[in-house]
């Protein structure tokens, strides 16, 4: 079974990576009302704009600026992950930078912590941060070779 699902692994994981980052940038993972303008909003709003700048960093080729832009990023998601252990998004951004950084098993852990907020959330905003958790968790256990889950997870995020 493990061996028969690589392939099905690896196409969905690479037709799904493009997708999950533009909606992650697009959508900023939207906050409900009552994070408007609170703390966590302010923390995640920055981290978004230093993921969107490693973003053009890597567009432009410009590695070196990408980096330091991406442990800016990483920085601030950490500190709202710690501040603001409920809200959605800072667990995601962490699990992106660390399947980029080659870190699955870490990838793993923040993308299960996001979903498991988003466990029970209703709506649209929610079912865009459940896809995208689902998907990074395909994405990070097709690197490290369990396939079959990772056909779980992309099985998971399409039902989003």
């Amino acid at each position: 079974m493990l061996e028969n699902n690589k392939p099905v692994a690896r196409r969905a994981g690479r037709a799904l990576t493009v997708l999950a980052s533009a909606i992650l940038l697009a959508t900023a993972i939207p906050q409900t009302a009552a994070l408007a303008k609170s703390g966590a909003q302010q923390v995640l709003d920055k981290a978004y704009a230093r993921h969107k700048a490693y973003d053009d960093c890597c567009a432009r080729g410009d590695y070196v600026k990408a980096l330091k832009e991406m442990a800016e990023a990483m920085k601030l998601y950490e500190q709202g992950a710690r501040s603001f252990p409920r809200n959605s998004g800072f667990n995601m951004g962490l699990g992106i930078f660390h399947n980029i950084r080659g870190e699955y098993d870490k990838a793993v852990e923040y993308f299960g912590r996001e979903r498991a907020i988003l466990q029970g959330v209703k709506g649209r905003e929610p079912d865009e941060g459940k896809f995208l958790a689902a998907n990074g968790l395909g994405q990070s256990y097709e690197h490290l070779f369990k396939y079959d889950k990772a056909v779980e997870f992309y099985k998971e995020a399409l039902a989003h």
